[in-house]
């Protein structure tokens, strides 16, 4: 501990030099006690930082100590806010005065963790196992943590601060939450992790706070900064009980659907008129969110098709079959390794503990029913050889298990970003060790498929965890546990049979596809590297997810694990049947290129 006889035998371990070890000693003896006791109290990081760090901290600096640095999770942001305190200590001490640093996260369990490190990473002494809501205070600051949720109750007016730190700033674009704007302060630094950054950028652009560093998990991954990982999918099918519910709930969406799909009345209002009737679930969700933006007031059959829809997907991300497999998985490997498992609810995390208990010896659970203070537990996981901790919501964001390598989430995402969050808490630099990440998935029947929504849903998951895995440099393997192949194959059909038609398909999350979107980062010579090696399979080959993930790499001329952010590539092989002669008809034909500016294919090229 920070301040201990043995923290000081440490230090002196580091010292290796002998001339450095005399020159050290002479220092120190000739401190007077008082300066020597200045000296322990005052806040220094101890870490030697990264160079990101280093830049992010004198991106603050030069832009008047005002702004938001995005760092990927796992990279260190917090040492940067460290190190904003160590420069406000200095302050301080110019001043002949204490000044006030004040953290804010929305999560206790983040503010225990920040407590944590300020003690540690500026050498101070103090109880690791104090809350959150106790100080430290030392020489030319007194640091204090506070709760967003807290500081908008009591009114952010009676707060101020020198310098305010709001980590996972995100949180705060809420209009509510951005009221802790409204502090006092003269330096603020927001703190985001970044794994996503068009979807952060958005959230963030919202408070009107200029981003001043960026460091994203591809860049993260490519200095070295974080290990390479391999990311294992796993589809399991749902029990005859959970198939039997949803397949009766696919057949009351598919009869409310039928009327509802014909609104003309409604449809109109919500579309400007340009449409009087809908043709599948998907167009009907997108209105739904149309409404609420628009804070229009829907009929109650569109409520009750959109409850229908709901309930029907609740029965998938809780899907017994996936968390018992996810159990077995936990229990493997956790009798030797560190596992974090990200379970749905309370309810599933106390199942999956109680099952994992049987065979593990070190269990932690965290939650909000949890008797144990949180902050106790995770330490204990931390200082564990081994072991498994399950959570649900509090393990998403800044906890941080430096060596924690397996990470088993049965928990549906609601964003791209959550899931890379809960990515984020395995990724930490730790020796050798490389990392992997088990995401299991639950997968209902054919037969109670609806179409458009259900298999689109699944190509379009897909095809985001096949583009961020391109995009970092990753494996990503699907484990077949399921006869997935025909689901995939039936929903592939569909997709082509709709594009078509249409040659622009909405997909949930990917946005609207248009092929020539994606083919504008495909020059002449690129193109032709990948027609050169498409034709050298077999016509009626069908090409692999891993085979065209190879073929694109090669075609950029990328090595194996080399990053490469070309989004929606993967649609292209959906399109093209997955046959090597079709895709490169596709690739090689003006078609879908005639009206590109060639100045921004330029453009692109020289971006890449």
């Amino acid at each position: 501990m920070p301040g201990s006889d043995l923290f000081f035998l440490e230090l002196y371990s580091q010292l290796k030099d002998f001339n450095l070890i005399r020159k050290f000693q002479r220092k120190l003896s000739s401190l007077e006690p008082e300066k020597a006791g200045e000296l322990i109290k005052r806040p220094v990081v101890l870490l030697l930082p990264w160079d990101h760090q280093k830049q992010a901290f004198e991106a603050w600096k030069k832009k008047g100590r005002v702004g938001v640095v995005e760092m990927a999770t796992a990279t260190g942001k917090t040492l940067v806010g460290l190190m904003a305190i160590e420069e406000l200590s200095k302050e301080g001490l110019k001043r002949g005065e204490r000044c006030r640093a004040l953290v804010l996260a929305h999560s206790k369990a983040i503010l225990n963790q920040w407590r944590r490190e300020t003690l540690d990473k500026l050498g101070l002494a103090g109880d690791i196992y104090t809350e959150y809501s106790i100080p430290v205070v030392c020489v030319g600051v007194r640091i204090e943590f506070e709760t967003i949720q807290k500081v908008i109750r009591s009114g952010p007016q009676n707060y101020s601060a020198d310098l305010l730190i709001v980590d996972e700033v995100h949180h705060i674009a809420a209009p509510e939450f951005s009221k802790v704007l409204n502090i006092d302060y003269r330096w603020f630094m927001g703190l985001s992790a970044s794994p996503d950054e068009g979807e952060r950028s958005r959230i963030i652009k919202g408070l009107n706070i200029s981003v001043l560093f960026r460091f994203g998990l591809k860049e993260a991954i490519e200095r070295g900064v974080l290990p390479s990982f391999e990311w294992k999918v796993h589809p399991v099918e749902l029990s005859v009980k959970e198939e039997r519910e949803f397949k009766e709930i696919s057949r009351k969406i598919t009869q409310l659907f039928n009327y509802v799909s014909n609104d003309s009345e409604t449809i109109s209002k919500l579309t400007n008129g340009e449409k009087s009737s809908i043709e599948d679930i998907h167009e009907f969700v997108k209105l739904i969110e149309r409404a609420r933006f628009k804070g229009m007031e829907l009929p109650e059959n569109w409520k009750r098709l959109q409850m229908l829809i709901l309930q029907r997907r609740w029965i998938v991300h809780r899907s017994i079959p996936k968390i018992e497999n996810a159990i077995e998985l936990a229990k493997r490997y956790g009798k030797s390794k560190k596992v974090i498992v990200f379970a749905m609810d309370i309810e599933s995390c106390d199942l999956i503990a109680g099952r994992v208990e049987e065979e593990v010896s070190n269990v932690f659970v965290v939650h909000s029913n949890v008797a144990k203070d949180v902050n106790e537990k995770i330490i204990e996981f931390r200082r564990a050889d081994h072991g498994v901790l399950i959570g649900a919501r509090m393990l998403d964001e800044g906890i941080d298990i430096p060596d924690a390598e397996i990470g088993i989430n049965v928990s549906a995402s609601k964003t791209r970003l959550q899931l890379i969050q809960r990515l984020g808490r395995i990724l930490r630099k730790s020796g050798n060790r490389k990392p992997v990440f088990h995401h299991f998935v639950g997968v209902p029947s054919q037969e109670s498929y609806i179409n458009f929504e259900d298999g689109f849903r699944l190509l379009d998951e897909l095809n985001w965890v096949h583009t961020m895995a391109m995009n970092l440099g990753v494996n990503m393997e699907i484990v077949e546990e399921t006869p997935i192949d025909r689901l995939i194959d039936s929903a592939e059909r569909m997709f082509r049979d709709s594009h078509q038609k249409r040659r622009a398909v909405p997909t949930p999350s990917y946005g609207t596809f248009r092929i020539e979107n994606v083919l504008r980062f495909f020059d002449e010579e690129l193109k032709q590297r990948i027609a050169d090696t498409l034709a050298g399979y077999c016509p009626d080959h069908v090409i692999s997810d891993t085979e065209w993930t190879e073929i694109v790499r090669r075609g950029f001329k990328k090595e194996p694990n080399d990053p490469l952010n070309i989004l929606g590539y993967w649609w292209i092989l959906v399109v093209g049947g997955r046959n090597p002669r079709r895709i490169r008809e596709i690739i090689m034909s003006q078609e879908f290129l005639s009206h590109l500016n060639i100045s921004l294919l330029e453009t692109i090229k020289s971006q890449m």
